[in-house]
């Protein structure tokens, strides 16, 4: 686990994906993982819990009516407006390109999907260690 790593919320819709994303970070990785696949759930946990990463599937806003890709990051954003968590976006699309999308959305990195779940809670900790080091 990660120095000041240890609670992640899986925003997800798809729940094969988002399953596997919390077994493999729990099972491998050791993290306390939080997930939810429609809004109000993710203001539910919110309101009473604060993740030290946000994973968040790009494609997550399908579950929300009059939502574009980025407004869950958004809402997520503004309720911890004082010290915003850091994020790292999950896609099925080319990366190359949304990069840019993610990047000024406030994206710490970007992880393709699908993705080897063997490798998943390795590449968390070392996006999380190469951010620390950039901030």
């Amino acid at each position: 686990m990660a120095y000041g790593l240890t609670k992640i919320l899986i925003l997800e819709n798809n729940a094969g994906t988002q399953g596997m994303t919390r077994l493999t970070l729990e099972t491998l990785g050791g993290y306390q993982i939080w997930t939810c696949s429609e809004g109000q759930q993710v203001l539910n946990i919110l309101q009473y819990n604060r993740p030290d990463l946000i994973i968040l599937d790009e494609d997550m806003h399908e579950n929300m009516r009059d939502t574009d890709d980025f407004s869950v990051y958004r809402v997520v954003q503004q309720i911890f407006s004082d010290n915003p968590v850091p994020t790292i976006f999950m896609t099925s699309h080319e990366i190359n390109s949304n990069t840019d999308r993610f990047s000024k959305a406030g994206a710490i990195a970007i992880i393709r999907k699908p993705f080897d779940p063997m490798t998943l809670s390795s590449l968390i900790e070392n996006i999380w260690k190469s951010w620390h080091i950039a901030v």
